[in-house]
Formats: C-alpha cells, sequence, structure tokens
C-alpha cells in the first residue's frame, strides 16, 4: 500500500514530504495535492524530475521526496498523492 509521510520543518519554513509506492511497481509518477480545511486542493510543485505537466514527480526505486515550500503558515493542512499509470491509486496524510 502506498504511503506518504509529512513533516514540518519550522525553522525552513517548508514540508517535507515522502512518498512509497515501492509496492506498487507500475506506477512511476505521483502527484501531491495540498488540502486546506476548506477541502481546497493545491497540487505541490516539483522541483525535480516530472512528467510532461510538471504536476507528478517521477519515482526512483518506487520512491521520492519532496518539499512543499509554499505551504501556508499556521494554517492547518493535509496531503494526499496520486499515482500515474497502470495499477494507480492514492493516499492521504
Amino acid at each position: 500500500m502506498p504511503t506518504i509521510t509529512a513533516t514540518m520543518q519550522p525553522i525552513t519554513g517548508h514540508v517535507a514530504i515522502t512518498l512509497d509506492w515501492s509496492d506498487v511497481p507500475t506506477v512511476t509518477f505521483v502527484r501531491v495535492l495540498r488540502i486546506l480545511s476548506d477541502g481546497s486542493a493545491t497540487v505541490v510543485r516539483v522541483h525535480t524530475f516530472a512528467d510532461s505537466t510538471g504536476d507528478y514527480i517521477e519515482l526512483s526505486g518506487g520512491a521520492a521526496v519532496l518539499y512543499d515550500t509554499e505551504a501556508p503558515l499556521d494554517v492547518p493542512l493535509a496531503y494526499r498523492m496520486e499515482g500515474l499509470g497502470a495499477g494507480a491509486g492514492d493516499g492521504a496524510m
């Protein structure tokens, strides 16, 4: 089952997000959505290898780490990921 872990980094002002899709090898790209308490969703910007849309980060060995450098401060939020490819699903944190 895919997992997502988000860790606040208050000193640097960003959120470290770790994705693990190693048990679904057919998924090679994943996007992460930031969900605010009002239900609005925004795609987390990918700062490294992405697909042609720029929304999906490429996995390496079924995993990836990205940083949400645009997360709002002092606001409750959650993250959801969506895989791209055969057998894709999603996960939430």
